[in-house]
C-alpha cells in the first residue's frame, strides 16, 4: 500500500509541476507586457507601430506618389513591415516581446517586406543608441517602398514613378511666382506668400536663366530688384509659347508638416501629362537629395478637371497651366510651418532650395 501511495504521490507532482509550465508559458507574453509597461516603452512603442500602419494605409490611398520622411523619436526600439502588419520591439532588452498592428492590405499595391533595426556602440542598451531608426515611406505606382533613411536611396520619382518619362529639353520656360500686388496668398503674420514665392522663384528663373541655350520668363518685373510686387498677366495664347511651366506656390495648412507637392495636370493629353511627370519627378527627386532641406513629405498629384474652378473666383490670378502646354504647379513647404518659413527666408537654405528646383528642370 504504501509503494502505491508513493506512485499517487509522485504522479501528483508531475501534474503539478506540468500544470505550472502550462502556466508559466501561457503567461509569459503577459509577463512581458507588465515588464514594458514597467519599463514605460509599452505606450511609447505601441504609439509608434499604429502610427507608422496610420502612415502606411495613408499611402495606400494616395491619389499618386507620394513619400513621407518620418521624423517622430523611435527611440531604441526595431520595426518589422510585413505585408499585413508593422511590428516593434525593444532591442535594448533580452526580452523582445513585439508589438503589432494590422494594415490595410490591398492585393493591387505591394510591400517591401522588411526589419529595421537601430545602431549601437557596443552592446545593444538605451545608453549605448548611435542611431535610431528613421523610416521613409514612399507610394509609387503600385508598390509601397520602406526604407531606412540612413542608407542611400534605393528608389526615387524619377526611376520609379517617372521611368517610362525622360524629362524633355526645354528651350522656352515660363517661372511663375504665385499672387502678386493686392492678391497677397496665404499670410501667417506678417509672412505673406506673394513676397516668399517671388524670392524663391526669382532665384529659381536666375539660375535657369545663366544657360545660354534657355529662355526663361519670369511672373514678376525683373529678376533682381525690389520692383517685383506685381504679377504679370499672360493669356493662355501667350502661355502656349513656352515648352514648360512651373508655377509656385505655398500652402498654409491647418498642420505644420514641411511638405513639397508637384501637381499636373490630369487632363492634358497625352504626351503633356508625360512630360509634365517627368518634370515634377525631376523636381521632386533633386530635392530629395539635397539633405539641408528637412522636408517631411513629398507628393505628384494629378489635377482632376474643375480643379481650378473651384480654387479661382473673378479676383484671383490664374494659374498657367493649359492641357497643351508641360507644366507643374509647386506647393513649397507650409507657412504654419516654422521649418518651412526659415527654409524660404534664411539664404543658405533659400539657395539650397532654388539650387534644387533649378537643376530638376535641366
Amino acid at each position: 500500500m504504501q509503494k502505491k501511495g508513493s506512485e499517487l504521490d509522485a504522479l501528483l507532482l508531475f501534474s503539478i509541476l506540468g500544470v505550472l509550465l502550462v502556466v508559466v508559458f501561457a503567461f509569459a507574453p503577459i509577463i512581458a507586457q507588465l515588464s514594458n509597461i514597467q519599463e514605460n516603452t509599452f505606450f511609447e512603442k505601441n504609439f509608434l507601430v499604429a502610427d507608422m500602419a496610420n502612415v502606411i494605409d495613408a499611402l495606400y490611398a494616395s491619389p499618386g506618389a507620394m513619400a513621407v520622411v518620418y521624423d517622430k523619436d523611435t527611440q531604441w526600439f526595431s520595426f518589422n513591415f510585413a505585408k499585413d502588419k508593422v511590428e516593434v520591439w525593444d532591442s535594448a532588452t533580452a526580452t523582445q516581446f513585439r508589438s503589432s498592428f494590422p494594415l490595410l492590405t490591398d492585393g493591387n499595391v505591394v510591400i517591401n517586406e522588411l526589419s529595421l533595426t537601430p545602431s549601437f556602440e557596443g552592446t545593444a542598451s538605451k545608453d549605448s543608441l548611435e542611431i535610431p531608426v528613421k523610416p521613409l515611406f514612399a507610394r509609387i505606382q503600385d508598390g509601397i517602398f520602406i526604407q531606412d533613411q540612413r542608407a542611400s536611396l534605393g528608389f526615387s520619382f524619377d526611376t520609379l514613378s517617372c521611368s517610362q518619362d525622360d524629362l524633355p529639353t526645354f528651350s522656352t520656360l515660363l517661372v511663375d511666382a504665385a499672387h502678386g500686388g493686392e492678391d497677397e496668398g496665404n499670410i501667417e503674420g506678417e509672412k505673406k506668400e506673394k513676397d516668399l514665392v517671388s524670392s524663391l522663384a526669382g532665384s529659381v528663373a536666375s539660375l535657369l536663366a545663366v544657360d545660354d541655350s534657355v529662355t526663361v520668363s519670369f511672373s514678376r518685373n525683373g529678376f533682381e530688384g525690389e520692383d517685383r510686387d506685381s504679377r504679370k498677366t499672360f493669356s493662355d495664347e501667350q502661355v502656349t509659347d513656352f515648352d514648360a511651366v512651373l508655377s509656385i506656390h505655398i500652402q498654409k495648412g491647418q498642420e505644420a508638416s514641411n511638405t513639397l507637392k508637384a501637381y499636373y495636370l490630369a487632363n492634358a493629353t497625352p504626351d503633356v501629362q508625360k512630360a509634365s511627370r517627368a518634370l515634377g519627378c525631376s523636381i521632386l527627386k533633386n530635392v530629395i537629395q539635397q539633405n539641408s532641406l528637412n522636408f517631411n513629405g513629398f507628393s505628384l498629384i494629378p489635377l482632376q478637371d474643375g480643379y481650378f474652378e473651384d480654387l479661382e473666383d473673378e479676383e484671383s490670378t490664374p494659374f498657367y497651366l493649359t492641357p497643351t502646354v508641360p507644366g507643374i504647379l509647386l506647393e513649397v513647404g507650409n507657412l504654419a510651418s516654422a521649418e518651412s518659413v526659415v527654409m524660404l527666408t534664411e539664404t543658405r537654405l533659400l539657395s539650397a532650395l532654388a539650387g534644387s528646383i533649378a537643376g530638376g528642370m535641366s
